[in-house]
């Protein structure tokens, strides 16, 4: 079952697996105006606007085990370790070292990436930012911080970055203007994490959640019946607990 704050729907071709579900959780990812899914066979499909070539695919198009879709751009991890990304190209450029992967994050226009030695790596056009909005706060994801290890999850915010340590903890940094990356005192416990566009949600071991950040139309007020959820997902300015 799902609990969520808003009713929203994908459409999906056929063969698809549709698990609905969004940002760092599934197989069908939608940002803004376009949509990927991941078939069975490793293959992805992109449907909607194309502006930038962000639907277009690069090929091969095979081996493929994780997608992510950014803001004009599209990434997918293979199964050899090593990213592809496709549409704007300022938004494409990968790091040096492209490969040892074994997770991605994206959102806007900056991107994560989870490596097999437990480290995580940050680049994008929007990794850096100076004079965010009308606060005109400076705030930077592409620097995690020390010690960068024993990582096991990673997600991606508005503007904030989260990531999942082997003993429970979690970690968040980058934009903080609402509070997203002020985790909770009892930090400990955490099994899954997700991030919306100026919230974070963690996931205990005991199936409660716990959410913190803007809370503009209710995405950090956890339901009435808070317990059982086995997954989290969170996108925009909403909340989503799977049991």
């Amino acid at each position: 079952m799902c609990c969520c704050f808003f009713v929203f729907f994908f459409q999906a071709e056929d063969g698809i697996r549709v698990l609905v579900r969004s940002r760092g959780l599934g197989d069908v990812y939608k940002r803004q105006a376009h949509s990927l899914g991941l078939r069975s066979d490793g293959t992805v499909v992109a449907w909607g606007r194309n502006t930038y070539g962000e639907c277009t695919v690069p090929s091969p198009n095979s081996d493929f085990i994780a997608i992510q879709a950014g803001t004009c751009y599209s990434i997918g991890l293979k199964s050899d370790g090593s990213i592809v990304a496709w549409g704007m190209g300022s938004r494409c450029i990968l790091p040096s070292d492209n490969q040892g992967f074994v997770a991605i994050a994206s959102s806007g226009d900056a991107t994560l990436g989870l490596r097999s030695d437990s480290s995580i790596s940050a680049w994008g056009q929007g990794a850096v930012v100076r004079g965010y909005g009308w606060e005109g706060i400076d705030y930077d994801v592409s620097e995690v911080p020390s010690p960068n290890d024993d990582f096991i999850a990673i997600a991606m915010g508005g503007g904030h970055a989260m990531g999942l340590k082997a003993n429970g903890s979690i970690v968040c940094w980058g934009l903080n203007n609402y509070g997203q990356c002020d985790v909770p005192h009892t930090n400990s416990g955490f099994i899954a994490i997700a991030a919306g566009e100026y919230h974070s949600i963690g996931l205990r071991s005991n199936g409660s959640m716990v959410i913190w950040g803007l809370n503009n139309f209710g995405q950090t007020s956890t339901p009435y019946s808070n317990y059982g959820f086995s997954d989290v997902s969170a996108a925009g300015w909403y909340s989503i607990g799977l049991k």
